[in-house]
């Protein structure tokens, strides 16, 4: 069975990177709208503490900035 070669998607003419400005654009042109309406019920522990956790315990005795956090930050 011969196997064809699939390219690679960042190669295509039309990619964007996954959760960019441009990539929200599209959604929102794509599906009429782009909105944010997940209602988040969990509390702790949850992915994103466990995460810091998990991270927190690869360095010891370090300062851990999350990037996602600092960029929720930023203006």
């Amino acid at each position: 069975m011969s196997q064809e070669k699939l390219s690679h998607p960042r190669l295509h003419s039309k990619w964007l990177q996954p959760h960019s400005h441009a990539w929200y654009a599209q959604l929102g042109r794509l599906t009429g709208r782009y909105e944010w309406n997940w209602q988040s019920t969990i509390t702790e522990p949850n992915g994103e503490t466990m995460f810091e956790r998990e991270v927190a315990g690869a360095v010891p005795g370090k300062r851990v900035l999350m990037w996602a956090a600092a960029m929720a930050s930023s203006p």
